[in-house]
């Protein structure tokens, strides 16, 4: 017997990511309770609609009012016709020094690179901010 997998759509996981906003901010779930429960709606999510192999990135715009889950390829779809992919951004590395560096420059080197031994480090440019999550 033939089964058919249901598919968790761009739209469901921005409802689902507004609901679990709008239940914290009322009290109804501590902030633990909305990042497990907005971790497994973004598994989900990523688990029917990516490559598996790829890595993925949070994505934040204006200190969280939009929150996005990507893939490079995603990112670049979604954004190339605005001036995130400029390029010499200014990025800093775990010392404080402050590099030269492009989006996807950036994406690239933060690909090839253990994830486990990178996951803290954060890409920030003006109101954009990356890090890597998979």
């Amino acid at each position: 017997m033939a089964t058919t997998q249901q598919v968790y759509s761009l739209t469901d996981l921005f409802e689902s990511i507004n609901d679990i906003h709008f239940q914290h901010d009322e009290g109804k779930m501590n902030a633990q309770q909305a990042y497990s429960l907005a971790r497994m709606c973004c598994s989900e999510f990523l688990n029917h609609n990516f490559d598996p192999t790829a890595p993925l990135f949070l994505c934040r715009w204006n200190d969280g009012e939009i929150i996005q889950v990507h893939t490079k390829e995603s990112l670049f779809e979604q954004y190339k016709h605005t001036n995130l992919f400029d390029e010499d951004e200014e990025k800093q590395d775990l010392e404080g020094n402050t590099l030269a560096v492009s989006v996807l420059e950036w994406i690239d080197s933060m690909s090839l690179v253990n994830f486990e031994w990178q996951e803290h480090e954060e890409f920030t440019f003006d109101n954009f901010t990356m890090k890597r999550i998979k």
